[in-house]
Parts: C-alpha cells; structure tokens; sequence
C-alpha cells in the first residue's frame, strides 16, 4: 500500500473503531515507551472496576509524590507479570494474554486486567465490568527509546497493546 493510500487507510479505521465504542489516540501521546503501555487507561479500568483493591496500592490519602510512586511500582509489577515466562513457574504465566485472563498480583491485592464477554447477565456487576473495557487505537506509536521508528497502529485492550498493524506497500 503505497503512502498516499496508507495515511488514509489508517484514519479511516482508526475513526470507525472510535465511532463503534472505542478511544483513538491520533498520536503516540500518553503511551509509556518505557514499559510499552497506555497508563491511563490502566488506571482507568483499575478505578472503575476494582476501586477498593487500587486504593489499597495507590493509598488515596497519601501525598501526591507517595501516590506517584505507588502507580509507576504497580506499572513495574505489571510489567514484571507481562515479561514472565510463558511456560509457568510456580503457578504464575507470562505474557499478555495470560496477564488478560488471570491478572497479576501486586501485595496485597489480585488484580483483573479485562472481563470477558459473560455468558448471560445473572451477575450484573460482570456485566458492568465487561462494558468498561476500554479499547483503543494509537496512530504512530513510536515505540522505541532509542530510534525514531514506529508502528502505524497499536491496539490496546485496558492500556495493554495486543495488536498491531503494518500496511505493505
């Protein structure tokens, strides 16, 4: 795809998926190249579903530079849960897709990274947690640290990057 059809392609798609529920990031802004996530919504989806279990971590109470500090640890923790082996170690699984299925652990709490679709909607609480997924799109992520390089879009499920898209020329 050559550029002048790539640029329009990806801002055609990236408007469709915001026009069916999710949030679009026209830039790189707010993604953290350091520990590859989208934190705000990290943050987001641990306040709106799990408030009780992240106050716990990030003290409300506490100074603003003690919050701070909690917040980049658990974006360490999660990290750490994220880079573990696939292979399971003691009972703990690496990777995102099992981060997205089992959470991870950050003393003293569990916490949940996604809620899948329920089966019916007898616990309503499931269901709430499930519409407050939140889902992105990111145009040019430039992911590294060290070069210019990017990606032309990253997809997010809670703040976690699932998936890319390269168009080919």
């Amino acid at each position: 795809m050559g550029e002048h059809n790539e640029k329009p392609f990806e801002k055609e798609l990236a408007l469709y998926l915001e026009s069916q529920g999710w949030l679009y990031s026209p830039t790189g802004a707010g993604y953290d190249k350091e520990r590859a996530l989208f934190p705000e919504d990290v943050f987001g989806w641990l306040a709106d579903t799990q408030p009780k279990a992240l106050a716990k971590v990030v003290k409300p109470g506490d100074a603003a530079s003690v919050q701070a500090k909690a917040r980049e640890a658990l974006l360490d923790r999660l990290v750490k849960a994220l880079d573990a082996p696939f292979e399971g170690i003691a009972g703990v699984y690496g990777g995102t897709l099992s981060v997205l299925r089992r959470g991870f652990k950050f003393t003293p709490v569990s916490l949940r990274m996604a809620q899948f679709k329920p089966a019916d909607a007898l616990n309503p609480s499931t269901t709430a947690d499930y519409g407050k997924m939140r889902l992105r799109v990111m145009r040019q992520v430039f992911y590294s640290t060290t070069s210019k390089k990017s990606i032309d879009l990253v997809f997010f499920v809670n703040g976690l990057p699932v998936a890319t898209l390269e168009p080919e020329d």
